[in-house]
């Protein structure tokens, strides 16, 4: 059995969490799903949803990013207040592995 503090912080790990620089969790598919929806990403297999790819296993790494900068990327990344210019320079990719 769980104790309360073991299932708080498990609950806290599905909803948000990062990984090296990746938003993961709940929070991060929904700001995925987000993005899609924008036009500020878009697929590149053609499957219009953060759903896990038929290809892939759950826990495996993806062999190909799904998803590239979408038409609408700079618009709503300003409006977000990221600079996208600076982010493109980064030494980190803009869209790594998920």
């Amino acid at each position: 059995m769980r104790s309360l503090r073991e299932g708080t912080r498990a609950e806290a790990l599905r909803t948000a969490r990062t990984c090296y620089d990746h938003l993961t969790g709940k929070l991060g598919v929904m700001i995925t799903t987000a993005l899609l929806e924008q036009g500020a990403l878009v697929t590149l297999d053609g499957e219009p949803t953060t759903r896990r790819r038929e290809t892939g296993r759950f826990s495996a790494p993806l062999q190909e990013h799904p998803y590239e900068l979408g038409p609408r990327a700079p618009e709503v990344l300003d409006a977000l207040g990221v600079d996208l210019a600076r982010v493109r320079t980064s030494r980190r990719p803009l869209l790594g592995m998920l």
